[in-house]
């Protein structure tokens, strides 16, 4: 059986130092080697065989290991025990693989999935897929559904990894195409529905009520921009924690005798909230808004205003509706940071920790998990359990330390 080996060759050294990283393959006994580049020692990682983040050109050599490596592998595998090998003409080939049956690609079938669930998906979900597919294509080797092997996995994830894209997204929308080809009795090789991608654990930042209470009291009347956002932040608390994509699409016609009557977004429950008085300051601060909404960001007229209701006009609107959420959001959160500074804030401000901060007050002022979870707006009550274990962990552990600590020194 052929075997595909990257290594660096310690015979080969130019003049200005660099040895060069090479791949063998090896078949009936006999040996073929190609140089990929060469490289200066000192940035060669020798226990992941990769080229280490300090060298300039890291992302390009690491790309090309990955592509090479992914491409060879799977080539071999196709190798009779007669066939003379020729490491060019095999990198060359999966091109022509791809041609045989278009049809059974895997980008063929996100491309069936994306279209199947277009009229019910978010367009950011439908965005991910699109990116997907470009990455992919970037990747060099497309395989047909019942080539995506463990290898192939195992080395995109890598590309993934390399370009700082995360890959458990990814992984999900893969796992649905091959369900479709499942569907239509393809045989498919079941690694990638057991692969797991370790995700680094993420603390989810809140604020203290001291750090709320500077917040609300912060003097930056004579900055739009900056009191624009503290007002956004303030106004998803007032609002029970309501999520920035929800709040930036409240319009005027949600409010109803005092209270905010609105469907959210991301999960279609229905939401009716009190107006408190300090959220009517609020309110009231950006009446004149032309285009309707309670927060001035967004500067688009509502979906039943206009004219053409073809599903293509729709996805078109939907679509700029999402783009523009995002820009906002993306501003939003930037001057945040510069508030985050005011208040004595040790980490960066943004839309979510408003989330957080009303889940934690919530909790400590001995609310029960329903009652946090209607306010989060959550549909599962585990996911509020999960949520808050995950904002009170840090809390709990300080607690924790300062009984051992304590323990620890008394006398």
């Amino acid at each position: 059986m052929a075997s595909v080996t990257l290594f660096v060759n310690p015979e080969r050294i130019d003049k200005h130092g660099r040895v060069a990283i090479c791949v063998q393959i090896t078949h009936n006994r006999k040996t073929k080697r190609k140089t990929l580049f060469s490289i200066d020692p000192k940035f060669w990682d020798e226990k992941k065989m990769r080229v280490k983040f300090s060298h300039e050109n890291n992302v390009r050599f690491n790309e090309k290991i990955i592509v090479t490596m992914s491409i060879l592998e799977m080539a071999v595998l196709n190798l009779t025990p007669s066939d003379i090998v020729d490491i060019d003409s095999l990198l060359f080939q999966p091109v022509e693989i791809k041609e045989v049956k278009p049809i059974l690609s895997l980008i063929d079938y996100l491309k069936k999935y994306e279209e199947r669930i277009r009229n019910t998906a978010s367009i950011g979900y439908l965005d991910m897929i699109d990116v997907l597919i470009r990455k992919i294509q970037a990747f060099g080797f497309i395989p047909q559904v019942d080539e995506v092997s463990e290898a192939w996995v195992k080395r995109f994830a890598d590309f993934c990894k390399v370009s700082g894209v995360t890959f458990s997204g990814y992984l999900k929308k893969m796992r649905s195409a091959l369900k479709l080809a499942i569907n239509d009795d393809i045989k498919v090789d079941r690694f990638i529905f057991d692969f797991t991608v370790k995700k680094k654990k993420k603390i989810k930042r809140k604020l203290n009520l001291d750090q709320i209470k500077a917040l609300i009291e912060m003097p930056i009347s004579n900055v739009v921009k900056l009191q624009k956002a503290r007002d956004f932040f303030l106004m998803q608390m007032y609002m029970l924690g309501m999520r920035a994509g929800d709040l930036m699409t409240l319009r005027y016609e949600h409010i109803i005798n005092g209270r905010v009557d609105k469907s959210q977004n991301k999960t279609d429950n229905d939401l009716s909230i009190k107006i408190i008085p300090q959220a009517q300051e609020i309110i009231d601060r950006y009446k004149n808004n032309t285009f309707g909404y309670v927060m001035p960001y967004m500067k688009l007229q509502p979906l039943e205003s206009i004219f053409d209701k073809s599903p293509y006009s729709v996805n078109a609107y939907k679509r700029k509706l999402h783009h523009q959420k995002k820009e906002r959001l993306r501003e939003i959160n930037e001057y945040l940071k510069i508030v985050a500074q005011m208040i004595g804030f040790e980490y960066s401000l943004s839309s979510n920790i408003a989330r957080h901060s009303v889940a934690v007050l919530a909790k400590h002022l001995g609310l029960s998990d329903d009652q946090i979870a209607g306010f989060l707006g959550h549909g599962d009550k585990n996911t509020t359990k999960i949520y808050m274990a995950e904002i009170m962990e840090t809390d709990e552990l300080d607690d924790a330390a300062a009984i051992m600590f304590d323990a620890m020194h008394k006398k």
